[in-house]
């Protein structure tokens, strides 16, 4: 007997549900997106071959999803999502992928790791360890200013320059103290940031100042303690001369020109509590701008007021107070929070800086010939954007190569003792008599410029570069780059 067909055929099974998948999850409309793409993709494929109809090769489904975003907006933000994926998945630093903010590159060290090379536009401030630390020009700039100052002690006389008006202009001592004060905000905002990132003591800090300073300072005085005792000897030894000098000016006194270590010694004290108290860029930032905005206020109220403030002593408050010239200090300051990105536009518009230096420029003579309505509080606008702008030329411009030439490089590294030396050798060589229109000797002139010189040399040699390399002890080590795997 035959048996029936499909009498040893298996059972049927029974009919279970299908298991739902993450592209159910997706919606009819984006799975018939992605099924339009790969259509689009397999018929790309047909019309590159050689006519025949052959089926495309296999691909992934990332390769599917990089051909069918290939172009346009919706592909520039697919891409920028996917990198901002990876970095997070890899833990790398948490910034914006897009035209504004770019991604931090990446790069190889030593042992194969790869790690975060943090020079395009990081959205924090960066250490100085990771950034160029040392900058030539600035050291020229440092023995422009102090040369400036010293032009200003020489007699005018001397270069001729006996005309009203050339009076009126000269005033390079002016600038030559405001270069110092906004080089010293500049680097010192730099130095205390480095810190900061670096968990480093705030003591260290002060540490570091007390011996760049203290030493051939208070050696100064000690000499002029038995060679000539002033009443302003007590004020600038407790570093409130500018006070001091603020209320009773005396311009025969070998100490006047402490008033100006006097306004960055209250710097150091205060500065660097505001660092540390605002650990992000942007809290600084604002921090450094209030304290701007403030310091402006206090240079433009005496002159607010003239029946109640003396004008003379409303311009001598505005040149030699801690509050008012701390404008150029902080002008520095935010220079240092913001460098990568102005140096990034200089590098695009060289013409900038240099522009807005001719303009400050002109603003100043213009008010020193013409006086301007408040022209004490003009002069110091004046002079804090023309010295800001001679730092960005010399970061990044056209006088970097000049400024960086070895002799003023020299004359720079010795600039705090030729500023500290010189006022009291001039003296000992009868030239501060001789302020007026009457000139001075040429042999006198250059004798004491070079016996300045050499005692700065020599306290260098001496005093101040064995405390520089006791310093770098007190420093904060290097941080290593971030490893990313």
């Amino acid at each position: 007997m035959r048996a029936r067909r499909g009498a040893c055929s298996p059972p049927p099974r029974p009919c279970t549900p299908r298991r739902a998948t993450t592209a159910d999850a997706r919606g009819p409309r984006r799975r018939g997106r992605r099924a339009g793409g790969r259509i689009r993709a397999r018929a790309a494929g047909r019309q590159r071959g050689s006519g025949a109809t052959r089926p495309a090769a296999p691909r992934s489904s990332a390769t599917f999803r990089r051909s069918s975003t290939s172009s346009g907006r919706r592909a520039r933000t697919a891409r920028r999502r996917r990198r901002r994926a990876r970095a997070r998945r890899a833990g790398r630093l948490r910034c914006w992928c897009g035209p504004r903010w770019s991604m931090q590159r990446l790069g190889v060290d030593s042992t194969g790791a790869l790690c975060v090379d943090p020079i395009l536009r990081p959205r924090r401030m960066p250490s100085v360890a990771d950034r160029k630390s040392f900058i030539p020009a600035l050291d020229g700039l440092r023995g422009l200013a102090v040369l400036l100052v010293l032009w200003t002690h020489v007699p005018v006389g001397s270069f001729g320059a006996t005309h009203d008006v050339l009076k009126g202009l000269v005033r390079p001592g002016y600038l030559g103290v405001d270069m110092f004060f906004v080089l010293s905000g500049f680097l010192i905002t730099r130095i205390l940031v480095a810190d900061r990132d670096a968990q480093a003591p705030l003591r260290w800090f002060w540490f570091r100042r007390f011996l760049r300073i203290f030493p051939i300072y208070y050696l100064l005085l000690g000499v002029l303690w038995f060679v000539e005792r002033g009443p302003e000897w007590p004020w600038c030894a407790a570093y409130l001369s500018n006070f001091r000098f603020l209320v009773a000016p005396d311009d025969a006194s070998s100490l006047r020109h402490t008033w100006s270590l006097a306004i960055e010694e209250h710097f150091y004290l205060v500065w660097p509590l505001v660092v540390y108290a605002f650990r992000g860029r942007t809290g600084l930032a604002r921090a450094t701008l209030v304290l701007f905005a403030l310091a402006l206020a206090t240079a433009v109220a005496p002159l607010l007021f003239p029946e109640h403030v003396h004008p003379e002593l409303a311009r001598r408050w505005i040149h030699e107070s801690s509050t008012t010239r701390a404008t150029s200090l902080l002008a520095g300051a935010l220079v240092a929070q913001y460098e990568l990105g102005i140096r990034e536009r200089l590098a695009r518009a060289h013409w900038l800086a240099p522009l807005v230096l001719m303009l400050s420029a002109l603003l100043v003579l213009f008010n020193r010939r013409f006086g301007l309505p408040l022209a004490p509080f003009v002069d110091l606008v004046g002079y804090a954007t023309f010295s800001t702008c001679v730092l960005l030329c010399a970061l990044e411009g056209p006088a970097a190569g000049a400024a960086s030439w070895g002799g003023m490089r020299w004359v720079g590294r010795i600039s705090y003792g030729l500023y500290l030396y010189h006022l009291p050798i001039f003296h000992a060589f009868g030239l501060v008599q001789h302020r007026g229109d009457q000139p001075a000797g040429a042999a006198r002139i250059a004798a004491a410029v070079a016996v300045s010189l050499a005692a700065a040399w020599i306290s260098f040699l001496v005093i101040e570069r064995p405390l520089l390399r006791l310093q770098a002890r007190f420093r904060a080590p290097a941080a290593p780059p971030a490893r990313v795997g």
